[in-house]
């Protein structure tokens, strides 16, 4: 952001899901699931890196349901290629 306050209103979309992607990713390797947690680790980053449908928090003009179906897309696009 511009250094602006950004004040979150619930329902209002501009959230920034990579800390609880991020955490489940935490999750996933505690269960040794550690491929998966690798996996959506580098779609959050890739997301974030290629500026594909950031939220406002990480400079973009997304919402939080667009930015997480660039993880997703991402997460899909990667289990194709395998």
């Amino acid at each position: 952001m511009d250094g602006r306050k950004v004040v979150l209103v619930p329902g209002d979309g501009i959230a920034n899901p990579s800390a609880l992607i991020l955490a489940a990713a935490m999750m996933l390797d505690q269960l040794d699931l550690e491929e998966q947690a690798v996996r959506a680790r580098q779609a959050v980053r890739g997301a974030i890196e290629s500026h594909d449908r950031c939220t406002p928090y990480l400079g973009g003009s997304g919402t939080t349901s667009d930015f997480a179906q660039a993880i997703i897309d991402r997460l899909n696009s990667e289990k194709e290629s395998d």
